[in-house]
């Protein structure tokens, strides 16, 4: 009875400590490079580069996305908590374990549509005059703050990617922050041409990172160090 007591008692802590090893992933939808597909499945060229990683590295993990906002809090939380792809800035650099590049920079513009004829810039600065339809707590919404852009006034912040473009097709923005491969999944999710659009202002300060992954402080370092590995080994393969 007490042999039989101790096995049970085994197996709830092994179980749990297998529970507490286990890893939340969190991203947001960035088609093509991670997005839900019509199987509820989060895929995506970045995706499908994440997740051969995760299974070189023998981790069990669970995927999810979310508004980005919410995957930043939820990656600053408690637990073993993994985000991508996310840029690497000094705001963000000491909240996080990192494992960099993920991938190649990628370049954002700012885009306008193409029957915007009135929003003739040809520097950043100028589009302060104008509204700018950017996701709430990424990248390009601290890079843009940082230079000087304001939150109510001319910078209009949005849950998610979806809502930002039907924003901007509405013409409740003037301009959009997007990737051109971006844009391109964004409009064939209205059924609009990618002619519809064009490009003004490349973000050349702000296209010089390359997206990462990155862990949530309490994320357990051994599994972080088996991440790392499976990820220069795939990194040298290619």
């Amino acid at each position: 009875m007490i042999k039989q007591l101790f096995l049970i008692c085994f197996l709830f802590i092994s179980n749990s400590l297998s529970a507490d090893v286990k890893l939340q992933v969190v991203t947001e939808e960035w088609p093509p490079f991670n997005f839900t597909n019509e199987d509820n499945q989060v895929v995506g060229t970045t995706t499908t580069l994440v997740k051969k990683i995760l299974k070189q590295a023998n981790i069990e993990y669970s995927i999810h996305s979310y508004p980005w906002a919410r995957s930043m809090q939820l990656a600053q939380g408690p637990g073993n908590v993994m985000i991508y792809s996310i840029y690497q800035t000094s705001d963000r650099l000491n909240k996080f374990q990192w494992i960099c590049p993920l991938s190649s920079p990628v370049k954002s513009y700012l885009f306008r549509l193409t029957s915007r004829n009135d929003l003739n810039i040809t520097k950043l600065n100028q589009a302060k005059k104008y509204r700018i339809g950017i996701n709430r707590a990424d990248s390009s919404h601290e890079y843009l703050t940082k230079y000087g852009f304001i939150e109510g006034k001319n910078l209009d912040l949005t849950a998610d990617g979806k809502a930002n473009i039907r924003k901007f097709l509405a013409k409740r923005v003037d301009f959009i922050v997007q990737t051109k491969h971006s844009m391109l999944e964004r409009l064939k999710e209205v059924n609009m041409p990618y002619s519809k659009v064009e490009k003004v202002i490349e973000l050349t300060g702000y296209n010089k990172k390359s997206p990462c992954m990155a862990f949530s402080l309490t994320t357990d370092k051994s599994m972080i160090k088996k991440i790392q590995k499976a990820f220069l080994n795939i990194k040298n393969q290619s």
